[in-house]
């Protein structure tokens, strides 16, 4: 009778959940406000505007590198929130991809195990906030979808099982693990770079013999997981029998650049370093201590996440619904004759440079300024300036030798008799004194 009883509950509350999916897609005309149809892109990508706050666990630990090992019990924990605040019906799938992150063309069921695509069933309403919104949460892999192969892998959210209407699009790694790979930092061997550039030495120690490791081997290095700070290289320096080495002097060399800016906008009642203020205007708005150029000062050691961002709440207890969005207001104090375009750019925009966070010169606080919706958290930064579509990333905060980063490498290895690239190695090492 229980069971009975505890069947009816969960049916009407499916029924209601699915009336008020419905009331809440249409208007008085009937048209449904479904996403819009975008164009894919192979990349770290939002699609939608009410699209926010997009991250991915590694087995429940925050801001690791989303690499997960073939075979094992890895995992993934991906969450968003949709500001349009109703309830929609959201799938997700995944794509193989080769090294460059062009379609491997694999068939889906050579790569994947499961349904080739699966619905998103964890949804949470926010709670008291002053902007609404839904929060979405799902695992990869699961019981339904999980990789069988080894590779990149481009995830894709979407809504109505329609893969035209996306949300986001993000990169993930699948490994086998045959071969360790060990990074060794030194300073840059251009003497009038010493001072300002990290350069990495990669030896990969195999497991198994790798066929024609000159033709067949690919190697990408990033420095802080970032897109737009990443270097690859398809021919060792030197081969031998159970070790390969990418020793070149002009390979794998960064700018050390500096310490990430921070802000803490964990609450809305108490402002905290670098917040000025904190006000309600319709939400919640927080003006940020202007920022100077600090490219000509000396390096000092403090604490950053390196680039990262994680949602934090000290006034509530659920930080994933009961967090409020902040328009945030950041400020950079340099001259307005600057040559090129200046954004501000963090994890929490996947490093991307486009008119969202693009800061515009104030003439009258004669400050440049960009203000960005934040869910309440720790939030790292920079500013970079782009200049015919090279980023300057040392601009206003100058590169130090000294800057502690973390460096992730992926080697790929394409087997004799296969068309696609899969990743046999991998290493996340930070350059500690």
């Amino acid at each position: 009778m229980i069971q009975y009883k505890s069947f009816i509950i969960s049916i009407v509350l499916l029924l209601i959940n699915v009336f008020s999916y419905a009331q809440s897609r249409t208007k008085g005309n009937g048209n449904v406000l479904r996403t819009p149809k975008s164009t894919l892109l192979y990349d770290n990508f939002e699609y939608n505007n009410a699209i926010k706050s997009v991250r991915i666990n590694l087995n429940d630990n925050e801001g690791l590198f989303p690499v997960l090992e073939l075979d094992n019990r890895d995992y993934l924990t991906i969450s968003f929130d949709d500001l349009r605040a109703d309830i929609r019906s959201f799938y997700y799938s995944i794509e193989h991809c080769n090294a460059d992150w062009s379609s491997s063309r694999v068939p889906v069921i050579d790569y994947l195990i499961g349904y080739e695509e699966d619905r998103i069933y964890t949804i949470q309403s926010s709670e008291n906030t002053k902007v609404p919104y839904t929060h979405y949460t799902f695992k990869f892999p699961n019981e339904n979808m999980r990789p069988k192969i080894a590779g990149n892998y481009l995830l894709k959210v979407y809504e109505d099982a329609d893969k035209s209407r996306l949300l986001f699009s993000r990169k993930l790694y699948v490994l086998t693990k045959s071969a360790v790979l060990d990074i060794e930092f030194i300073p840059s061997m251009m003497s009038n770079l010493k001072a300002e550039n990290q350069k990495i030495n990669i030896i990969v120690n195999s497991f198994n013999d790798i066929v024609n490791p000159s033709m067949n081997l690919h190697i990408r290095a990033f420095q802080n997981q970032r897109m737009d700070m990443y270097q690859k290289v398809n021919s060792p320096s030197s081969i031998s029998s159970k070790k390969i080495c990418y020793t070149l002097p002009n390979t794998f060399e960064f700018k050390g650049n500096n310490e990430f800016r921070m802000i803490d906008l964990r609450s809305t009642r108490n402002t905290s370093a670098n917040v000025k203020r904190i006000f309600i205007d319709t939400i919640f708005q927080a003006k940020l201590d202007i920022d100077d150029n600090t490219s000509a000062t000396k390096y000092y050691l403090k604490p950053d996440e390196n680039g990262r961002f994680f949602i934090r709440n000290i006034d509530f207890e659920m930080e994933d619904i009961q967090s409020d969005y902040i328009n945030t207001q950041f400020s950079l104090k340099d001259s307005a004759n600057i040559k090129g375009d200046i954004y501000l750019v963090g994890g929490f925009n996947n490093f991307n440079t486009n008119s969202k966070n693009k800061l515009i010169f104030n003439i009258t606080a004669k400050v440049w300024e960009t203000t960005q919706l934040l869910k309440q958290g720790i939030y790292n930064y920079e500013y970079v300036l782009k200049n015919n579509d090279k980023i300057i990333s040392d601009k206003f905060s100058g590169s130090h030798y000294d800057t502690e980063n973390e460096y992730q490498v992926l080697l790929y290895y394409r087997k004799p008799g296969t068309y696609w690239d899969e990743i046999i190695g991998f290493v996340n090492s930070k350059n500690t004194k």
